[in-house]
């Protein structure tokens, strides 16, 4: 077996803690971390922002696909364009969500604040941490609907034939209640509040197995140090990780 099959193993087993610890010397990442609070409210407020977003389109989206056309019709139910229903479904709704979103962003983040959201580092997140979100989505989401009560009313729907033009006068848009926006909301956000903590605390767990190995070198590249690396690189109760290769043939050099 050649020298650079074995290094090639070796680089496939301790890929992924050689990039974080070398994606973690990165100045950039240095100058993130020592503004992680500020960055952490900075993501939080953003995912707030995406998950209503979302609530609102997938509701939107399913409105279009639930638009029920009347036997009267005939062929032209296949004449509708949802794509436009979605796009005009948004157009006419941009008020109500950015009103809305108006309330629940500053309310959200000081239920952040009271559930000690941000006491804690990304990198050490826990099952507590997690805990923490799944309180903080469910406030989430019982603030979603009393904005939703207070701002639009019980249902979402809308009169086609007032509203969009194309629309034949016999159709019609399922109503939703507001608690399935505020159900959905709430659902994104815990989605993207503890997926980005534990990707902080996947890299430190990979980035920390790469300190935790000893890097060492093998003298001899013949049969036996051969096999003392194919012993390391199955056994991982070890902390040794093969860095290189001594041996006095000098053929075998490169190879």
């Amino acid at each position: 077996m050649l020298i650079s099959q074995k290094l090639m193993e070796l680089s496939k087993r301790s890929f992924l803690p050689t990039f974080f610890y070398f994606l973690d010397q990165l100045k950039i990442t240095k100058k993130i971390r020592s503004h992680g609070r500020i960055i952490a409210t900075v993501y939080d407020l953003c995912a707030v922002m995406i998950a209503w977003a979302f609530a609102y389109w997938v509701i939107i989206a399913t409105m279009a696909d639930l638009t029920v056309v009347s036997y009267s019709l005939g062929a032209q139910a296949n004449n509708i364009d949802k794509t436009a229903i979605n796009f005009s479904l948004i157009f006419i709704y941009w008020k109500p969500i950015l009103t809305s979103l108006c309330l629940i962003l500053p309310t959200q983040f000081l239920i952040f604040r009271l559930f000690g959201l941000y006491r804690g580092f990304w990198r050490f997140a826990s099952v507590q941490d997690l805990g923490k979100i799944c309180y903080v989505s469910i406030w989430g989401c019982i603030i979603a609907w009393v904005t939703l009560r207070i701002t639009t009313g019980n249902f979402l729907g809308i009169s086609l034939v007032e509203k969009i033009s194309f629309i034949p006068a016999s159709s019609y848009i399922t109503l939703f209640p507001r608690y399935i926006i505020a159900l959905l909301y709430s659902i994104f956000l815990a989605g993207l509040l503890s997926s980005a903590r534990l990707l902080v605390r996947f890299t430190k767990d990979y980035k920390q197995s790469y300190y935790n190995y000893k890097r060492v070198i093998i003298v001899g590249a013949g049969n036996a140090g051969e096999g003392l690396v194919r012993d390391l690189l199955r056994d991982n109760s070890h902390h040794y990780n093969p860095a290189a290769f001594i041996d006095d043939d000098i053929k075998k050099n490169g190879r």
